[in-house]
């Protein structure tokens, strides 16, 4: 095409040539011709750059139609894949299933969590029940040591008998002392 044009260009530069000599109406023609042969120049230098740019817009217009043409055929897709009826009834009797199963669920987590505190409420007892029954034993072995050293007052009998035989006459002489008071406070109070 760039030859064939190139061929046609050079004839006419010759036509010019020859007409160059013919009169004014000539020279309008001329002008006209030149004018066509600096589009023509003008046309094929750029050609390969317009060519380009062309086919690519064209490469663009292509893509941009078979993206149409893909959602177009997934709208058409979508809507002779809607469910039927029973299949919603369906969907929709699973979905309160599972919103069953999840409230469900969310209370075990929750009963379960309480068990846990619990649990960890006993750990902190047995812990400070630990802390107990040292303390228990600490006071336990004090109580032996004590009834040990109380053992070995009572393999003394007869210092036991002595003390309770002191003891005993004591406890008769301020008997006898508190029997008199009393004595005495009662006349004291029939005088009154």
């Amino acid at each position: 095409m760039i030859g064939a044009a190139q061929k046609h260009l050079a004839d006419l530069r010759d036509e010019l040539k020859e007409r160059k000599h013919e009169s004014g109406d000539e020279k309008d023609k001329y002008e006209k011709l030149q004018r066509r042969d600096d589009d023509m120049t003008l046309f094929i230098s750029q050609f390969d750059a317009t060519r380009g740019s062309t086919s690519q817009d064209q490469l663009q217009a292509q893509d941009k139609i078979v993206a149409l043409l893909e959602h177009i055929s997934n709208g058409l897709e979508q809507q002779n894949s809607m469910p039927s009826q029973q299949r919603l009834n369906e969907l929709r009797d699973e979905a309160t299933f599972r919103e069953r199963q999840l409230e469900s669920s969310q209370q075990t987590t929750q009963r379960l969590i309480q068990e846990r505190k619990h649990r960890e409420a006993e750990m902190q007892k047995i812990e400070t029940l630990d802390e107990k029954i040292e303390i228990e034993l600490e006071s336990l072995q004090q109580k032996m040591q004590m009834m040990v050293s109380d053992m070995v007052e009572f393999d003394d009998i007869d210092g036991l008998r002595n003390r309770a035989a002191t003891t005993m006459s004591s406890l008769s002489r301020l008997l006898k002392e508190y029997q008199g008071r009393r004595e005495s406070v009662k006349s004291q109070v029939n005088t009154m």
